[in-house]
């Protein structure tokens, strides 16, 4: 089928030029283009509407993004300790079943990691708030909160969801 689509494609270009060189004053030549013009369109729809993969477009559709994580209560400035000891979010566009965090200090150097659960216990619906509690006491300084879609055993870069920055 390609081949015919192919072949056909060649002479609806020979027969537009001979409408081209007549200046479109030979009827004859207008209705052989307007005939093969009409059969490629039927046929390339067949191929097409056949089941064959065909992508009509030059670009690649993105990913939709899922686990999107939010915070409720972490603002851009320095955050009193306290007010961070529980901190509220959400995950909106939930695909996966576990969700984990960590916290990392200054030198990279992991401090904290915990797994989330929702606040009604279980992620299974398509939105989930969940709460996560802050170990005890933390130094003065910047932390990073990472949130990755998979439990605190199985912390991977191609996991990781979200990062945010905490001042204490």
């Amino acid at each position: 089928m390609p081949l015919l689509v192919i072949g056909l494609s060649a002479f609806f270009a020979f027969v537009s030029f001979t409408v081209f060189v007549t200046n479109g004053k030979s009827k004859k030549w207008i209705a052989r283009k307007m005939k093969i013009g009409g059969l490629l369109l039927t046929l390339t729809a067949a191929v097409s509407a056949s089941g064959q993969e065909i992508h009509p477009s030059c670009y690649e559709m993105a990913a939709v993004e899922t686990d999107i994580i939010t915070m409720k209560n972490i603002g851009s400035e320095k955050m009193d300790y306290e007010k961070l000891r529980e901190i509220q979010g959400n995950v909106s566009e939930r695909a996966s079943d576990h969700f984990s965090f960590c916290l990392i200090n200054y030198f990279g150097t992991k401090v904290y990691s915990d797994n989330i659960k929702a606040l009604d216990g279980k992620f299974e619906e398509p939105d989930e708030d969940f709460s996560i509690r802050m170990p005890d006491k933390l130094p003065e300084g910047q932390y990073q909160l990472v949130f990755y879609s998979d439990s605190k055993n199985n912390q991977r870069k191609e996991n990781e969801k979200s990062r945010f920055i905490i001042s204490l």
